[in-house]
């Protein structure tokens, strides 16, 4: 679906590129607000399109799910 109706966004499992918010909790993957700042990490220090987030979000979950519990940490402790 396409809009950018704040009603129908509220609505959406996962929202991206629109809407203002970027908010992994929420699978909010927007990249058009000041300040935004996001970066991959590992040395990468270029700002992250939307495209970019999601990748993040799917390099994070994957690599997550592919280890045990006991070893979990953040992209940055591994």
């Amino acid at each position: 679906m396409r809009s950018r109706d704040p009603k129908i966004l509220d609505d959406c499992d996962i929202v991206v590129d629109v809407g203002g918010v970027y908010d992994d909790s929420k699978k909010r993957y927007d990249h058009h607000q000041r300040g935004f700042t996001e970066t991959l990490g590992f040395g990468f220090n270029t700002n992250l399109s939307s495209a970019g987030l999601i990748f993040k979000y799917a390099f994070t979950f994957l690599s997550l799910s592919s280890i045990s519990d006991s070893k979990a940490g953040t992209m940055e402790e591994r």
